[in-house]
């Protein structure tokens, strides 16, 4: 879990505007590195910085894979953790392991990391780009049509400031985006676990309402520092730092047994 933490930390700031050159440039010289040594350091900055400037929507959707992997595995380590010693490590869908947890670790069921990263990637991850960036535009055709209007000065910069834009796309986001896509989720476990179209209603009886609810709480203030985000398609890299929390609770909601 340490080691998919690291690793996921250090992807998450290659393909971030932190690690652009002018940023990098500014650190190093902080740092007061010889300049041998940072001349390397940028060297090997520019081409991952061409590559992603090239392909900004293909390093987006690996990179929301990969946090839906990371989140499973996440979800199954804190499972393998609530397992008693005397108990048989899993459930009855696959949310340990099949096999033993010697030396404190624990087997990952892949084929259940593949079924919710899918569900993942059909039910937000793809649905979410599009969102932010419909958002985006949104916002800013807003604000421009606020600033040609009649309305007084301290009006408009109320209602534009971007910290009542964000508001505004919260609001918008947790009524119409947000339920739909833990529905979809939740729904789509069921499918791949080949549970039936009855499956799928018990899934959404059960789990639901609490994890629109407990979205609620989440989402109410990380969407508030996703859409501060003053670069679009950095949004939905923060969104994916808050979906990592995110997704390993509904990763560990989906795959536990429902309630008698």
């Amino acid at each position: 879990m340490q080691r998919a933490a690291a690793m996921y930390s250090t992807v998450t700031v290659l393909l971030s505007p932190l690690f652009e050159t002018d940023r990098l440039t500014w650190l190093l010289n902080k740092l007061g590195l010889p300049p041998a040594i940072s001349n390397v350091i940028l060297g090997l900055s520019q081409p991952i910085n061409s590559f992603r400037e090239r392909h900004t929507l293909g390093v987006l959707m690996c990179h929301e894979v990969f946090t839906d992997v990371v989140a499973d595995v996440f979800a199954q380590a804190i499972a393998a953790e609530g397992v008693d010693a005397d108990e048989k490590p899993g459930d009855a869908h696959g949310a340990v392991g099949a096999s033993s947890r010697e030396g404190g670790g624990f087997a990952i069921s892949w084929p259940r990391t593949a079924r919710s990263a899918a569900a993942a990637l059909i039910s937000d991850d793809i649905p979410f780009l599009a969102w932010s960036r419909f958002l985006w535009l949104g916002s800013e055709r807003f604000v421009a049509a606020v600033q040609r209007s009649s309305l007084s000065p301290a009006t408009v910069r109320a209602i534009t400031h971007p910290i009542a834009v964000s508001v505004g796309k919260t609001a918008i986001t947790q009524l119409m985006y947000e339920s739909l896509s833990n529905a979809v989720y939740l729904s789509l476990q069921a499918a791949f676990r080949r549970e039936g179209f009855a499956g799928v209603v018990r899934e959404l009886k059960s789990k639901f309402f609490r994890s629109w609810i407990d979205g609620v709480y989440f989402w109410s203030f990380a969407h508030m520092v996703v859409f501060l985000m003053p670069i679009w398609w950095l949004q939905p890299i923060v969104d994916n730092l808050f979906t990592l929390v995110f997704n390993t609770y509904l990763a560990f909601l989906a795959n536990a047994p429902i309630a008698k």
